[in-house]
């Protein structure tokens, strides 16, 4: 190694192999400093750092910094630097300052998705050179139907002052975005949302192996003892696994099958831990049991709408107490699938009105049944008319105490179904609902928007809506 320091060639060798496997290991196409620092360490160091051992990490310092004052390469441009534009040349791409829109047809043509991971890793190390108009995005859920990428990209000097700060990284685009995608990796707080971003990210750059270790993670999450909840966010990862037409992950559909089948399950079988949950979690939990509903009932998936049935009823027959919210959600469920007949639904509700328990029970069973299943109230006049004789049964200062629970259970409906459910309550009332409005004075227009808001602000006051 140098002449006050031995190393024998087995050991070089050694090296010399290690390097090359942690490279493959950490998805390199070559040995990259931080490679070369661990074998080196691995193999030339066989006892504990001291001051003659740690001459050896001293010596490839000084090899690898060097000793020569002028260019840093022979070529013009770093390594890095010199990828990008072999790259540029490779796909077509233009080096023009000046905008150009791109098409991109992912799914159809190889040429174009290994262009397209390019894109995405520019777009990951932050080139500015590529900017995502329009396409699927796993991410966030949006545009799946679209089968074509839609870019904007533009090459500018600026680009070029851009390199020598990632060059750490690596000396092609794809090693860098790796590298330092294998440093968010690696942040050990990551959310649920967060590793799906990370999931989809790694199918988008076309990094395979990281796809497969962060699937591998996911599985370890799903064993670990979550919640419901973050089951059911694992569950809607593998969905949209199943959904991504991309052919990179046609040789894993039977991994995400299984996935999706494991995270189902897991996720059924903590539904009986949801009938006393605490009260800052139930809405969130609704919404998870809206979730999985709409997933179990999604055609050709590895999984049995009939196994989320089965558990909500025996829940709902156990005589245990549920958190009213959450019972008027398995109501809603079960009422969909035809498990329940409408007057069990709305039994359910009257009960809790005429119990000499919390009233308010009676609103958050409704919230949570609309929430689910609001067809029950727009196709038949019985639940309304439920309500409506409850209103008239109870005291004026009950019926206040309700009056934010009906508000926020009647918001589980759009602006025409709410037009439609109020015709029916016209009807039920007898109160026609046509009449003629003569002009206002503007002045007055001002002083009932005033009164308007003023109201307004008095009911968020004292409701909290």
């Amino acid at each position: 190694m140098k002449e006050n320091y031995f190393v024998s060639v087995a050991d070089t060798l050694n090296a010399y192999q290690f390097a090359k496997n942690l490279a493959a290991f950490r998805g390199r196409s070559q040995i990259s400093l931080c490679d070369l620092i661990d074998a080196i360490t691995s193999c030339y160091i066989k006892e504990e750092l001291s001051s003659k051992t740690n001459l050896v990490l001293k010596i490839t310092s000084e090899i690898m910094i060097g000793n020569e004052v002028g260019r840093a390469f022979n070529s013009t441009g770093n390594p890095l630097q010199l990828d990008f534009y072999r790259n540029l040349k490779k796909y077509r791409l233009p080096v023009i300052d000046q905008k150009k829109d791109l098409r991109v047809e992912v799914y159809k043509n190889k040429v174009h998705q290994a262009k397209s991971q390019f894109l995405h890793q520019t777009l990951y190390l932050e080139l500015d050179y590529a900017k995502l108009i329009k396409g699927p995005d796993y991410i966030t859920s949006e545009n799946l139907e679209l089968l074509t990428e839609q870019w904007e990209v533009h090459w500018t000097p600026k680009i070029d002052d851009k390199f020598p700060e990632l060059i750490s990284y690596g000396i092609t685009i794809e090693d860098a975005s790796k590298i330092k995608f294998r440093e968010e990796m690696n942040n050990p707080n990551k959310s649920i949302q967060g590793i799906k971003r990370l999931i989809f990210q790694s199918l988008l750059m076309g990094f395979m192996n990281i796809f497969e270790e962060i699937l591998t993670e996911l599985n370890k999450i799903i064993h670990s003892g979550v919640d419901f909840k973050q089951l059911v966010e694992i569950l809607g990862i593998g969905v949209l696994l199943y959904k991504y037409r991309s052919n990179l992950i046609l040789n894993y559909n039977k991994t995400v099958e299984n996935f999706i089948y494991i995270s189902y399950s897991r996720a059924i079988g903590k539904i009986a831990d949801l009938i006393n949950i605490p009260p800052e979690e139930v809405e969130d939990t609704v919404k998870s049991l809206k979730s999985i509903t709409q997933i179990a009932e999604l055609p050709d998936l590895p999984i049995h709408s009939e196994l989320l049935y089965e558990n909500i009823e025996k829940i709902i027959h156990s005589n245990k107490t549920i958190v009213p919210r959450i019972e008027g959600a398995f109501f809603g469920i079960l009422y969909s699938a035809n498990e329940v007949s409408e007057n069990e639904v709305i039994q359910r509700f009257t009960g809790k009105i005429y119990s000499n328990k919390n009233l308010v029970d009676a609103t958050e069973y409704l919230i949570g049944l609309l929430l689910l299943n609001k067809t029950i109230l727009i196709t038949s006049e019985n639940l309304l008319n439920a309500i409506n004789e409850s209103i008239l049964s109870i005291p004026k200062n009950s019926f206040l105490e309700l009056l934010p629970g009906f508000r926020k259970a009647f918001t589980a409906l759009t602006p025409r179904e709410i037009l439609y459910v109020g015709e029916k309550i016209s009807k039920l009332l007898g109160i026609s609902i046509s009449f003629e409005v003569k002009s206002i004075e503007p002045k007055a227009l001002v002083v009932l928007q005033n009164l308007d808001n003023i109201i307004y602000q008095k009911l968020e006051k004292e409701w909290g809506f």
